[in-house]
């Protein structure tokens, strides 16, 4: 029998790597009962992986109108002493994360280096959180400094149905479609909740 199975995802980082089950299991065949592995605090930090620490530098080139012309990340990645994820977790880091906006030039520099740190692992995000948190902070000043409202900014470069996406390969025929659009109906929503709220100062 042959299976080809196609893209499923819903690991979202807890299910990627053999942490308690081969000990859960030996101790269910050695009982014949029901067993619980239970962490305790200590526990969480010795032996589960943590998500992965980065320097991330990003750059970013518009136009005075705020048309993006280009995008460059550079990324340094601390996969702990083993990098059961550390390949995974850094194309997945500046993979997906410059593929939200329009950009004609786009690059990224990155390393996954073993330390002597606890090992980080798979996380909710998968690397993500960290690379979009530094490209959106970029946004937001570059925003400043054209003088533009920082959502206006994203509307005018964000992908749109239609639009293509970003693949690592140019002769990779990606399986990734629009089924669906709301990263407009987002930043309405978004916009709308920080409507009227003050900004908190610098270094308070």
């Amino acid at each position: 029998m042959r299976v080809f199975a196609a893209r499923v995802g819903g690991g979202f980082g807890g299910k990627q790597e053999l942490l308690t089950e081969d000990l859960v299991t030996m101790a269910v065949l050695r009982t014949g009962r029901s067993v619980q592995y239970e962490y305790t605090r200590e526990d969480e930090f010795v032996i589960a992986p943590l998500r992965h620490p980065m320097r991330v530098g990003v750059k970013l080139g518009a136009t005075s109108d705020g048309v993006l012309t280009a995008l460059a990340v550079d990324e340094l990645m601390d996969t702990g002493a083993y990098g059961n994820h550390g390949v995974g977790v850094m194309f997945h880091s500046v993979h997906e994360s410059i593929s939200v906006y329009r950009v004609p030039n786009k690059r990224v520099d990155a390393e996954s280096v073993y330390t002597n740190n606890p090992p980080s692992g798979a996380f909710r995000g998968y690397g993500l959180g960290q690379v979009i948190f530094a490209v959106e902070s970029a946004l937001d000043e570059l925003a400043r400094k054209l003088g533009i409202d920082a959502f206006e900014l994203r509307r005018r470069n964000v992908v749109v149905p239609g639009d293509l996406m970003t693949v690592v390969d140019p002769h990779e025929e990606s399986d990734l479609l629009f089924g669906s659009y709301g990263l407009d109906q987002c930043l309405d929503l978004v916009q709308a909740a920080l409507e009227g709220r003050r900004r908190p100062t610098p270094g308070r």
